[in-house]
């Protein structure tokens, strides 16, 4: 996680955050963040890849924290449906008003059948049950060779 030193994030430093580390970098990653970013405020818990996980781990952090310092312009701007600026500002910012970040957990998911690597987000003290996960020993197969 990272930690904000300054309580106050422009518009341009967010959108910084949103951009960085993917490949394209254009306005329909842009947007797939607002949209993730949206529907983890909504539900508070969602499955999406790894790196637009860590991403929305620190979208959320800064977005939280702007909440509780009272810039809702910035959550206004940011969240695609409008009537969640209200969750935002009232609900998650009176829930997390001890903490200073890390209001998210990443939860890594095994590998399926296509080839991105999957993990849950999900905001810390939300209404779902906790994700159980064992540690299961992965049995290989053994590839025969054939000699002539």
């Amino acid at each position: 996680m990272v930690y904000y030193e300054a309580l106050y994030v422009t518009q341009n430093q967010f959108k910084k955050i949103m951009l960085r580390k993917i490949p394209g970098r254009s306005i329909r990653v842009f947007n797939i963040h607002r949209y993730l970013l949206t529907k983890l405020v909504d539900q508070e818990r969602i499955v999406t890849t790894q790196s637009f996980a860590v991403n929305l781990g620190q979208l959320t952090d800064v977005l939280i924290l702007n909440a509780k310092n009272g810039n809702d312009s910035l959550v206004y701007r940011w969240l695609t449906d409008k009537s969640l600026t209200k969750k935002v500002m009232n609900e998650l910012s009176e829930r997390y008003s001890t903490q200073e970040n890390g209001y998210t957990k990443i939860f890594r998911l095994p590998n399926a059948d296509f080839g991105k690597k999957r993990a849950v987000i999900e905001l810390i003290g939300n209404k779902w049950p906790a994700i159980e996960y064992e540690f299961e020993t992965k049995i290989e197969k053994q590839i025969p060779r054939f000699t002539f």
